[in-house]
């Protein structure tokens, strides 16, 4: 296991796999995945030529604060630890409204995993498109992800090249949502998060009911 500071991206060791079965399918069990593989493909569904749906959300970012998702309105029946192989999370993903500011992101990376939280959604995912910025600074796109036992096609969304920066730092109140994950997330991936990149205190007080809606 090894953590790679480059890029501001956080690289946890776990083995990545070859994902090689129907891409039409659903949902994927670990026999799909053949053992000893060193990479898995880079297969996306995007809302522009996908047209199947699923219930499922991965979070990787402020949205792992179940709180948030609450406070945000997209209704979810369980959420549970999952994890999106041969990508990075990076914080490199600007704000729209604050210089200097990152959000989270991710990168292809075959070596390396993102962990996160995986909601199965009792409401639709597009009440989550305006606090995301989608279709400008996210495009919203479909992944397979690895949940506990089977992989699961996912909302997952990415930052737009337009919106992707470099040494921007990150507000301590919006990194404290991704920590809100807990138990849910590794303890080393947990410890590590906040080396990603330089933390800053917030310089716009919010009451609590805003901050769970807004990156104030």
């Amino acid at each position: 296991n090894h953590i790679s500071r480059g890029c501001c991206c956080f690289t946890w060791g776990h083995s990545a796999s070859r994902f090689h079965s129907n891409a039409f399918q659903r949902q994927l069990q670990y026999t799909d995945f053949p053992k000893g593989a060193k990479h898995f493909v880079r297969m996306r569904r995007t809302t522009l030529w996908w047209p199947g749906m699923t219930d499922f959300y991965f979070a990787y970012g402020s949205n792992m604060n179940p709180e948030r998702m609450r406070a945000r309105g997209l209704a979810f029946n369980r959420h549970e630890a999952a994890q999106l192989p041969g990508y990075a999370l990076c914080f490199n993903k600007r704000a729209h409204n604050k210089s200097g500011i990152a959000y989270a992101n991710i990168a292809y990376a075959p070596d390396s995993t993102v962990e996160g939280v995986l909601y199965q959604l009792a409401g639709d995912i597009e009440v989550m498109d305006p606090f995301e910025g989608t279709p400008v600074r996210y495009s919203r796109e479909q992944f397979p992800v690895a949940a506990a036992e089977s992989v699961i096609w996912a909302w997952v969304y990415v930052a737009n090249p337009a919106y992707i920066a470099s040494e921007l730092h990150v507000e301590e109140n919006y990194l404290n949502h991704l920590l809100s994950a807990g138990d849910l997330l590794s303890a080393a991936y947990r410890e590590h998060l906040a080396g990603l990149a330089p933390v800053v205190e917030s310089d716009t007080p919010a009451d609590h009911k805003t901050g769970l809606l807004f990156n104030v």
